[in-house]
C-alpha cells in the first residue's frame, strides 16, 4: 500500500476475492479496498523485513505456522526490533492447496529481545500462492491484511498491509517476507 491510502468511515479494511489467470489456472487474488473520509488523519508506511525462524505443518503437510525475526527496511541489516508468528488455516480450491488465512501478532522490542514489549500489531490476512521459482525451489506468495488490534506504544493504530513472500518448506526451511504497513 502507499502513503496516504484512504479507509472507510468505519475505519474498516474489506478484502475482495476474484479470480485470475495464473499459470493457465484461475486462483483467487485479494485486494484490499475502501473509501476515505474527510478529516481523516493521513497515512504513514513502514517497511519490514521479516526472516523465518521456524514453521509447522498440519497433519496433511500444508503450513499450520510462522515464526520469524523482524528488522526495519527492505534488507535484514542492524538489529532484529521484533518477533512475528502466525497462525495459518489452509485454503484449498479443488482440493488443491492455493494460500492460507492468518492471524498474526507483530510484537516490537525497544532493545533485546525478552525486554518488555514496546508495541504490538494483531493482524488477519489472506495469502494466495502466485508461482514457484524453480532455481531456488520457492514459493511465491502475495498477502493482503488488516490490523485487527494494538497495544503498547502503537495503541489504538489502525490500518492494512500488503506483503510477499519467497518460501522454501524444506529442509531447510527459510522464508524472506517483506510487509508494507499503512498506517493512521
Amino acid at each position: 500500500m502507499t502513503s496516504g491510502t484512504p479507509h472507510s468511515i468505519q475505519h474498516r479494511r474489506r478484502v475482495r476475492l476474484e479470480l485470475e489467470v495464473l499459470e493457465a489456472r484461475d486462483l483467487p487474488s485479494g485486494s484490499v479496498f475502501a473509501l476515505s473520509t474527510p478529516g481523516d488523519p493521513p497515512a504513514a508506511t513502514v517497511v519490514l523485513d521479516i526472516r523465518g525462524t521456524g514453521m509447522t505443518f498440519d497433519q496433511r503437510g500444508l503450513p499450520a505456522s510462522f515464526q520469524g525475526n523482524i528488522y526495519i527496511g527492505l534488507q535484514p541489516l542492524g538489529p532484529v526490533i521484533g518477533q512475528y508468528e502466525e497462525t495459518l488455516t489452509p485454503l484449498l480450491l479443488d482440493g488443491l492447496f492455493i494460500g492460507t488465512l492468518g492471524q498474526a501478532t507483530f510484537t516490537f522490542f525497544p532493545g533485546a529481545l525478552g525486554d518488555q514489549p514496546l508495541a504490538t500489531l494483531h493482524t488477519f490476512e489472506v495469502s494466495f500462492l502466485q508461482g514457484v521459482i524453480p532455481p531456488i525451489g520457492a514459493l511465491y506468495v502475495n498477502s493482503v491484511g488488516t490490523i485487527t488490534g494494538a497495544s503498547g506504544a502503537v495503541a489504538p493504530v489502525q490500518g492494512g498491509f500488503t506483503s510477499a513472500s519467497l518460501l522454501v518448506l524444506g529442509p531447510p526451511f527459510a522464508s524472506n517476507t517483506w510487509v508494507d504497513f499503512t498506517v493512521q
